[in-house]
């Protein structure tokens, strides 16, 4: 069946959703103090938590309401910290935690630190992959689902060859499982360079997209589990596949909808696709790299970049497209809270200097929820 083409107007000025609001500075830096790889959460009251790196050093700044942040808290260090094309901390929210993780390129281990008050102090960090060295590759997801579950998936090598591998908190980041294999790729590796992701169904089912590596072909697959102890067989998206003897760095992202049914947005050579398994057509969503989604009520809200360090552009619900910003890297979208909002945050480079940007999209009650 032939792709179906989504044909959006290219807004430069944005539409007027109620409560949008101009972007936001979170931290600046050059050089050494240059911050880099922003992740987002939004806990139930509406607060943001925005995490990144600096050099070797992991941070956290938090808002109420998008505008103004605290001071950042310094999580931890690691040595060489693992940072760039999307490389560096991931960041999780429950009721009693927040949870952020990251991988050493030195130790080759991802860990854990844990904080139960909004992200003033926090624990001693806990090595979660169960084999030694294993993660070193540096990519890694996290998703957070109810009672306190978090999980965890990242590219493993502790075969020597790259395998996707799971593993879960039932207490809010305390504790971590033994490690679960979710994908082996019959062709001997999946995609060696493309991060994965995950996502939790308010039922609990954990969903796992990565980029798989099939007789040459590298295209995304998806697989679920019920109770993150074994998960079902890999699932490929989209109709078409991408031949291509390298790895394009390039993971995507996914949601899930109310109806328990993946929404995944990803790259195949230079065109951004929206997919859900077992769909028999794929969406398209225009040229560029580095997808990301957000689910609200309305539909989907996603952003990618026109190219790396080009300009960042979004979609909302009503399938309108706007420029957000120029000169863009690394961006994410997340909703979030009992009255939702919708925020971008993303890398900006500008005069030799490199911010974390942030921007509210939407509220709840515009015209689009």
């Amino acid at each position: 069946m032939k792709t179906l083409v989504l044909l959006a107007c290219v807004l430069l000025t944005g539409i007027d959703h109620a409560g949008a609001s101009d972007p936001t500075t979170v931290i600046t830096g050059a050089g050494q103090t240059q911050p880099q790889q922003p992740q987002l959460a939004i806990d139930e009251n509406g607060g943001l938590f925005v995490t990144y790196g600096i050099a070797n050093a992991i941070f956290l700044a938090r808002s109420n309401d998008g505008k103004q942040f605290t001071a950042p808290t310094k999580i931890a260090e690691l040595p060489k910290l693992a940072l760039g094309m999307r490389r560096g901390p991931r960041i999780a929210v429950t009721d009693k935690s927040v949870v952020v993780a990251a991988i050493s390129h030195q130790t080759g281990d991802l860990t854990a630190w844990r904080s139960t008050d909004q992200g003033r102090t926090w624990s001693s960090g806990v090595v979660v992959n169960d084999v030694a060295s294993s993660a070193r590759e540096g990519l890694h997801a996290i998703g957070n689902g109810p009672d306190g579950l978090i999980s965890l998936v990242w590219l493993d090598l502790r075969s020597g060859s790259t395998e996707i591998y799971y593993s879960q908190s039932l207490d809010s980041g305390e504790t971590w499982s033994k490690n679960v294999v979710v994908y082996r790729s019959p062709s001997g590796t999946v995609c060696e360079c493309c991060h994965p992701s995950i996502a939790i169904h308010s039922d609990g089912q954990r969903f796992v997209m990565w980029r798989n590596v099939i007789e040459g072909d590298r295209d995304m697959y998806v697989a679920t589990s019920s109770d993150g102890h074994t998960f079902n067989a890999a699932e490929k998206l989209g109709n078409g596949s991408w031949q291509l003897d390298a790895c394009p760095m390039d993971g995507g992202a996914l949601v899930i909808d109310s109806k328990a049914i993946p929404q995944t947005v990803w790259r195949r050579q230079n065109t951004i696709y929206l997919a859900a398994p077992g769909q028999r057509f794929e969406t398209l969503i225009g040229n560029g790299q580095q997808p990301w989604i957000a689910k609200t009520q309305a539909g989907n809200w996603i952003v990618w970049l026109s190219q790396r360090g080009g300009n960042l552009l979004c979609m909302d619900p009503e399938k309108q497209i706007r420029t957000l910003a120029s000169n863009a890297a690394a961006p994410v979208i997340v909703t979030g809270g009992h009255h939702p909002i919708t925020i971008a945050c993303w890398e900006e480079q500008q005069d030799n200097q490199s911010s974390i940007k942030l921007q509210v999209l939407n509220r709840s009650g515009s015209q689009t929820e």
